[in-house]
């Protein structure tokens, strides 16, 4: 499944994905805070918008459910080197 919203529900096993616009050749990268004992990150690349060096693109951030239950992923927006993320976004996440 994947987002159009910032909520998803989803039985145990299903997985979802989120997709969020980033360019990472400025140094910025999502970086998930989530709940592993409900989901797993199974996986995380870039899908560039062109073929341009330094272009943008999207991250995407496949997640399984692990067992029932509410959580939310949280999406931090900032450089590894910085304290300061750039953006925040979360998304809700309903496991039956």
């Amino acid at each position: 499944m994947s987002n159009n919203t910032d909520k998803f529900v989803v039985t145990v096993g299903e997985e979802i994905m989120i997709r969020i616009n980033s360019n990472p050749t400025t140094g910025y990268r999502w970086q998930p805070q989530y709940d592993d004992n409900i989901l797993d990150l199974n996986s995380h690349d870039f899908v560039p918008v062109s073929e341009m060096i330094g272009s943008s693109g999207v991250e995407r951030f496949r997640f399984k459910a692990r067992k029932a239950g509410k959580t939310s992923v949280k999406m931090i927006y900032k450089r590894p080197w910085d304290n300061i993320p750039q953006d925040k976004r979360e998304f809700s996440v309903t496991v039956t």
